[in-house]
């Protein structure tokens, strides 16, 4: 999840699922070096009294520990194809753990970024979108897996 959407929320958060589950959180984790002006580290988990019970909108995703290079696509969770930009200097005190996508609608849910166009290991979290243009950026999950091993319960 993006730190900056929780940063400031005291728990119990209720998480409801794709599938309808409303879970209320029992805490949660913002990543220490998150940085709300410039989005660096926009991460963080929720945890959740129990795992949410798998259904056919609701599936365990692995983590990715390698970055998606230039040219390959992800998948956000409204199935948008984005191709993976080999540049990220658009963004003010670049993140050198934050990549950025393009393509139409990418980046509008808000939510992950999966490995490739079948939807693979999680390999970003969206933290920006731009409304005018076709260009998303996220916290790279490869980039903060040491974090999030460490932090995962």
């Amino acid at each position: 999840m993006a730190a900056h959407c929780v940063h400031e929320l005291a728990t119990p958060i209720e998480v409801v699922t794709a599938s309808g589950q409303v879970v209320e959180t029992t805490d949660l984790a913002v990543h220490p070096d998150f940085n709300e002006i410039s989005n660096e580290a926009d991460l963080a988990l929720v945890y959740l009294p129990e795992p949410a019970a798998i259904d056919d909108a609701v599936q365990a995703a692995e983590l990715a520990e390698t970055e998606p290079p230039a040219g390959d696509y992800v998948t956000d969770l409204m199935l948008s194809e984005c191709s993976v930009l080999e540049d990220s200097s658009m963004l003010p005190d670049e993140d050198p753990a934050t990549f950025c996508v393009s393509g139409e609608f990418c980046g509008r849910s808000r939510g992950p970024f999966m490995a490739g166009s079948d939807g693979g290991s999680i390999v970003g979290i969206v933290n920006y979108a731009a409304v005018t243009s076709p260009i998303a950026c996220a916290s790279s999950v490869p980039g903060h897996y040491d974090w999030l091993i460490e932090n995962v319960r």
